[in-house]
């Protein structure tokens, strides 16, 4: 017992007297001293500061006599002192905190896989993809899975695959030099990267607002293309033949 209401704010002493008190209410201070084998001294030192506190009671007469507060009592104070104290601290902390958005690099395939797979796991919302088909392959089961999870997954990629994913764009990407994956957990994070056989794989994670914007205009960008090209097929390909593109 000691141990636990040494956790609740209590030192040994006073956790001492407490259970002392609780044993036998209406003790002196020389009682309790006595019947813990400790100071006198210290023992009154300790029920002054538990009276102060409010743990204990006292009540005056030929000699002043302490009686312990009920252990319901006692645990409904001080979970009311936590949840005051950890109400201040939170907002008082917030209010002098300035955001700070790291960028995060990581290299190598397996580093980069175990990124991706864990943030998309931690989706709640929903997860849209930008990535070429020859690397669709090492994400799919995993962006599957989480769909039957009831996590909408929008895909955009460069070639018509098999999958039971519900939102898939066909749509040329201009990866440059090397083929290049976006990833956009819940419009607040943003894995992007290579897992092009040309280079070290690598990635950049960052929930910096900057960053997930641009790559979030970037997906709507190409899924206004599609419906454009839908409803008017010809000025697309005009479009995409002409110098706008580039």
């Amino acid at each position: 017992m000691i141990e636990h209401l040494k956790k609740l704010g209590l030192t040994e002493l006073e956790a001492r007297c407490y259970i002392a008190l609780n044993e036998k209410p209406d003790q002196t201070g020389y009682e309790v001293a006595k019947m813990l084998g400790a100071s006198r001294s210290n023992v009154y030192a300790a029920l002054k500061t538990m009276h102060q506190k409010g743990i204990c009671q006292s009540a005056e007469g030929s000699s002043t006599t302490y009686s312990a507060i009920s252990i319901d009592d006692f645990i409904a104070k001080q979970k009311l002192e936590f949840r005051e104290s950890a109400i201040f601290l939170k907002r008082a902390i917030q209010n002098r905190e300035k955001k700070q958005y790291r960028v995060f690099n990581t290299e190598g395939f397996d580093s980069v896989m175990s990124i991706v797979k864990r943030s998309i796991a931690r989706a709640h919302h929903h997860v849209l993809v930008q990535i070429a088909k020859a690397d669709i392959t090492y994400f799919l089961p995993t962006l599957e899975y989480i769909q039957t999870e009831g996590i909408q997954v929008t895909l955009q990629t460069d070639e018509q695959l098999a999958t039971t994913l519900q939102h898939v764009t066909l749509h040329p990407l201009n990866h440059g030099a090397i083929r290049t994956f976006t990833i956009i957990i819940d419009h607040r994070k943003i894995i992007t990267g290579s897992l092009d056989e040309h280079v070290i794989p690598s990635a950049v994670e960052s929930v910096h607002p900057a960053l997930v914007t641009q790559a979030i205009q970037s997906f709507k960008y190409i899924q206004l293309l599609e419906q454009l090209k839908i409803k008017d097929p010809d000025f697309i390909t005009a479009w995409h033949q002409s110098d706008i593109m580039s």
